[in-house]
């Protein structure tokens, strides 16, 4: 229980430090988002890994579709009060409005794994990984997911695949580490 409340408390944390500042009409498709991967790649600089990350998660937290955008602001910022029903009732209404928003998808599986809904939750990271391959948060909280239910080979997979995308990620790093000794200890 006292993990789940560091995580919920460090998920508010992301959430408001990742909420865009300013509306630009972008998602998951924007051309800039290439260029940026490649540098994340690339930079072996932390504060530039940082700088990086969070330009990444602003173009993915934007969309054209006013509409849907109020309503995931609004998801976001419940979220971050733990009201996580009616965050989840908003991310609902931003996905009607644009389905193809990969972003909302994402938030509201998080907000289903806060509340220990894993099966909602890993249906919406697929969803979310349908329309951003590369979304390394929905991949590093599928590990999260899967070594919480004890599927630890499932967990590796997931964390190395969102390390591919974003190898500054401390605490999938951390994750693999620990995973990968435990299964090596299991084969001996």
């Amino acid at each position: 229980m006292v993990f789940r409340a560091f995580l919920a408390g460090l998920v508010a944390v992301v959430l408001l430090a990742t909420a865009p500042v300013r509306p630009v009409h972008a998602d998951q498709n924007d051309f800039r988002l290439e260029a940026l991967f490649v540098q994340l790649r690339n930079t072996k600089d932390s504060r530039d890994a940082l700088r990086i990350t969070r330009l990444i998660w602003n173009i993915w937290a934007e969309i054209k579709h006013r509409e849907a955008q109020r309503y995931f602001l609004r998801g976001v910022v419940l979220m971050s009060q733990e009201s996580y029903a009616a965050a989840i009732a908003n991310f609902d209404e931003s996905i009607e409005r644009a389905p193809e928003f990969s972003e909302a998808w994402n938030k509201r599986a998080t907000a289903y794994f806060l509340v220990g809904n894993f099966d909602a939750s890993v249906a919406d990271i697929r969803q979310t990984l349908r329309l951003e391959p590369r979304h390394f948060g929905a991949l590093a909280g599928l590990g999260m997911i899967y070594r919480e239910i004890g599927d630890d080979k499932a967990a590796l997979r997931a964390y190395d695949k969102a390390l591919q995308y974003n190898p500054h990620l401390s605490g999938a790093k951390a994750a693999v580490k620990t995973l990968r000794e435990k299964l090596k200890g299991e084969r001996t």
